[in-house]
Order: C-alpha cells, then sequence, then structure tokens
C-alpha cells in the first residue's frame, strides 16, 4: 500500500490477491454480511500483509472479524487503535 492512493485504486488492486480472498471469505462466514468494499480495502490489505499471507494466520485473523472492526479508530486524543494501527517502532 501507498500513502495516498485513493480508495478506489486500493481497492480495485487488493481483491485480486488470494490472501485477500481468503481473508474475505473466512471473515464472511465469520461474520454474515461483511464484504470487501472501498471502506476497509485498505485496512483489509494491511491485516494481509503484516500476516505475511499465510493462511492459518488469516482464518485466525478473520474469526476475529465478529468482534472487532476492520478498519482503524481514532481515540479522543488522536492515536490510532486497531488491527490497522501502526505498530510501535515503525
Amino acid at each position: 500500500l501507498q500513502p495516498g492512493r485513493a480508495a478506489e485504486d486500493v481497492f480495485a488492486s487488493v481483491r485480486e490477491f488470494s490472501a485477500v480472498r481468503l481473508f474475505v471469505t473466512r471473515a464472511a462466514a465469520a461474520a454474515p454480511g461483511f464484504v470487501l468494499d472501498v471502506d476497509n480495502a485498505a485496512a483489509v490489505a494491511t491485516i494481509c500483509r503484516r500476516l505475511d499471507g499465510i493462511p492459518l494466520a488469516l482464518e485466525l485473523a478473520a474469526t476475529r472479524v465478529r468482534v472487532r472492526r476492520v478498519w482503524p479508530r481514532r481515540r479522543r486524543d488522536g492515536v490510532r487503535r486497531g488491527w490497522c494501527a501502526p505498530r510501535r517502532g515503525t
């Protein structure tokens, strides 16, 4: 993912990756109604990248969709929290 890319461009490019397809399939099974869309495509791609596309890791992460949102949240102090928040030291 490149900073500054339009959400539509990210959405169009991530749909073709097998890791993303696996994550979306398993997430939809865990949380009916979950779909890959323009709003969550960058977050899903980040999750897949951070898990190195490892199938078991993706399947385990996808089951958490029913209890956690995929996209990052911002606290009142502006710090990002969630799966896609930057790691410390990066």
